[in-house]
């Protein structure tokens, strides 16, 4: 019995998250005047905020970091987390903080007024801690249901999926498409494709990921590896720009 609820459980939730790749929509041309990269990082590992900066830093680029408060200065099963101090340094560096909900909800099991509280208790704290609110907003875990869609836009420019594949022409700014990074550990030749087509539709590429360490855990990437994406696309006459950066309204 048990295993068939969650089994039901698992289907609704797919369910509504293929209904919100297609509902709420809030679309908007995509005007690049060249190919573009971002690079993001959720959940503001030590690492990632330490080694992945650095490496972004190094190429003379910078990146998108997605924090939850309430997990700050915390461990989870990825590693631990960057404090406060960390979060203020990678800020002054030129690097997006972005929103990524307050204590990581699994926002299909909260109503519209739980995951509006969630982010808007993360976004007061981020603006407490750095003088500004966040200007973008990526979903825990990836996937959201239409009312996590809506009220991300009625509070960020743009909200980032895990929806994977290029971002081009007519967009929807409620869920931007992202690749995942950690895929470069498997198939190096598939980033190498993203970048080569999104030179050749002078589109945009997301990639997102978790920790940067040498030994990744599974949703992470290698410094290594993180350098060669990044400089291979600068290669091939991208810009990397923050994702908040490329979305930014006049």
């Amino acid at each position: 019995m048990m295993r068939a609820m969650a089994m039901l459980d698992r289907l609704r939730r797919r369910w509504r998250g293929e209904l919100a790749k297609r509902g709420a929509r809030v679309p908007a041309p995509l005007a690049l005047d060249r190919p573009t990269l971002s690079v993001t990082f959720d959940d503001f590992l030590a690492t990632a905020a330490e080694t992945g900066a650095a490496v972004l830093e190094a190429a003379g680029v910078r990146g998108s970091f997605y924090v939850n408060g309430g997990t700050i200065g915390g461990r989870g099963e990825l590693g631990p987390s960057g404090d406060a101090a960390l979060l203020r340094a990678v800020h002054a560096a030129g690097h997006e903080i972005g929103c990524h909900s307050f204590s990581h909800a699994d926002l299909f099991r909260l109503d519209a007024a739980g995951i509006g509280a969630e982010m808007d208790r993360n976004a007061a704290w981020l603006e407490a801690q750095l003088g500004e609110r966040p200007r973008s907003f990526a979903y825990p875990y990836g996937r959201a249901p239409l009312r996590a869609k809506r009220a991300a836009m009625a509070r960020y420019r743009a909200a980032r999926s895990v929806q994977p594949g290029l971002n081009e022409g007519e967009i929807d700014l409620a869920y931007i498409r992202a690749v995942p990074l950690e895929s470069v550990r498997r198939d190096r030749e598939l980033l190498a494709r993203f970048v080569e087509e999104a030179v050749r539709r002078r589109a945009w590429l997301v990639l997102y990921t978790h920790d940067v360490q040498p030994d990744p855990g599974p949703y992470g990437v290698t410094p290594a590896d993180l350098d060669w994406v990044v400089r291979a696309a600068l290669a091939a006459g991208c810009a990397v720009r923050p994702l908040g950066e490329v979305v930014a309204g006049p």
